[in-house]
């Protein structure tokens, strides 16, 4: 039920579109053999070199710019954040919550987010461990700010004090 969960039911189509267009311009790069990268006295190595003398005679337009900073992204991270938005949307479905997280209002998530926060479990009924329910919060905002472009953060916004207190009690309680 929650595991046939696909990037489609919780990305836009303007996100699951970036992706796609970051695959195939990844596969488009020359991939060149490792080699030994010294350092220079100055501390510069030649990755960094080379990066440096590529960055001062290219100029990207915005959309290169963005792949590129997405592509520096740590790969774990992403992973991180898909599998916490499978949790997030395996819990909504089970309490009746059908909306993308973009659709739900922040009052309405705000609410939610406390709720997910105190009563969400492992998949064998246990707690998770406090580091983990706030790795959850900050996949959630990650996702909410960087990928679907909110104009709040459930971390720092003040209309998510409520569900920022929830996750505080909810850490004591573990």
């Amino acid at each position: 039920m929650a595991e046939d969960i696909l990037l489609q039911d919780f990305f836009d189509d303007e996100v699951l579109e970036m992706i796609e267009k970051q695959s195939e311009y990844l596969q488009k790069l020359p991939i060149e053999p490792a080699v030994a990268n010294p350092v220079y006295t100055n501390g510069q190595t030649e990755e960094t070199k080379h990066v440096e003398e590529a960055s001062s005679s290219v100029c990207l337009d915005d959309e290169e710019l963005e792949m590129f900073v997405d592509q520096q992204k740590n790969c774990n991270t992403k992973k991180k954040t898909i599998s916490d938005l499978r949790k997030w949307y395996g819990w909504c479905e089970s309490v009746g919550e059908c909306r993308k997280i973009a659709e739900i209002p922040p009052t309405e998530l705000d609410r939610l987010l406390g709720h997910f926060f105190c009563k969400v479990r492992k998949s064998d009924d246990s707690l998770y461990e406090p580091d983990t329910l706030t790795s959850f919060q900050r996949s959630l905002d990650r996702h909410l700010t960087q990928e679907l472009r909110k104009p709040y953060s459930i971390i720092r916004d003040t209309r998510f004090s409520s569900s920022r207190e929830k996750l505080k009690a909810a850490r004591k309680m573990l």
